[in-house]
């Protein structure tokens, strides 16, 4: 992820100390590199190996993308680094490597996008940093990418229903049309014999 100037320029500002502290917090499934960035990282479940979930610049936005995974791999039963208020809903099916890395980078771009802001809004400000805002919303966006993904996975594994579905929402979508047009074409046909009557009456009085 590349950073901006005004990243650049907060992190060699000494007023950006506490951010700084911040990101040496450890997390799990967090590690920093030797030149700075962080990586994250998570075991895929009964397996050797590890899924990959990119570099950040931030550990905190490691930490929400290792976050993202583990809600994608064991539910409302993880050990969040940011915990929940409440436990989120979690579709019961398996999803693919590729699918939890796009969730994963989903959650650490919006904390990215929330940092960005909160950087601007201190260099706005004359290095005074503003009120500490509401948390980030990344995982709210996350659990519309998870609902999403099982749509995937639905329609990859299960083409026949998921079509019978799509049916049935095609002929209910119709089936609407035909009422509302039905319904509209009675108005103007109302409005015509209105109109027409009204011509008649016209017809029937008498001019001086």
């Amino acid at each position: 992820m590349v950073k901006t100037e005004i990243v650049s320029k907060i992190q060699s500002d000494p007023s950006s100390s506490s951010s700084v502290a911040r990101n040496k917090k450890k997390y799990k499934g967090v590690r920093m590199r030797s030149w700075g960035s962080w990586v994250s990282e998570i075991r895929a479940p009964n397996q050797k190996t590890r899924i990959w979930l990119g570099s950040y610049s931030t550990a905190e936005a490691a930490a929400r993308a290792y976050d993202a995974a583990l809600l994608c791999l064991k539910g409302s039963s993880a050990n969040l680094n940011f915990p929940l208020s409440q436990s989120p809903f979690i579709p019961d099916t398996t999803m693919s490597p590729k699918s939890i890395q796009r969730v994963a980078a989903a959650a650490a771009n919006a904390s990215h996008h929330h940092t960005l802001e909160d950087n601007a809004t201190i260099e706005a400000n004359g290095g005074a940093a503003s009120p500490p805002p509401p948390p980030p919303p990344p995982l709210l966006l996350l659990l519309y990418l998870v609902l999403h993904s099982h749509q995937h996975h639905q329609l990859i594994h299960h083409p026949h229903r998921h079509l019978h579905q799509l049916h049935h929402q095609i002929k209910m979508t119709t089936l609407i049309l035909h009422i509302v047009l039905i319904h509209h074409s009675l108005i103007v046909l109302a409005t015509l014999l209105i109109l027409l009557v009204l011509h008649m009456m016209m017809d029937i009085i008498p001019r001086n």
